[in-house]
């Protein structure tokens, strides 16, 4: 049997000088959102972006922190899911 837990965690991306106000303005105007929209929007060539998960800020989520989806799923040995916490409709 093999559990799945869904967690949040947050992740630290290091901004050069150069492009702090740049970068601000899109986190402000919400073209950037997440360390995946900075790695999407500038290449290796202008800076080696570089993002790190902060592995102790993991917090394990509640249903209805997912919008009443699972955030528990347990498998069987065969891959076959056998239990999912979901709100009851």
């Amino acid at each position: 049997m093999k559990v799945d837990f869904k967690v949040t965690i947050w992740e630290s991306t290091a901004i050069p000088e150069d492009k702090e106000q740049e970068i601000l303005t899109k986190i402000k105007a919400g073209t950037i959102a997440s360390a995946n929209d900075i790695h999407a929007q500038y290449s290796e060539s202008e800076w080696d972006v570089q993002t790190e998960t902060l592995y102790d800020t993991s917090e394990q989520m509640e249903v209805e922190d997912n919008d009443g989806g699972a955030t528990l799923e347990v498998f069987n040995d065969s891959g076959k899911s056998i239990f999912i916490n979901v709100l009851e409709e």
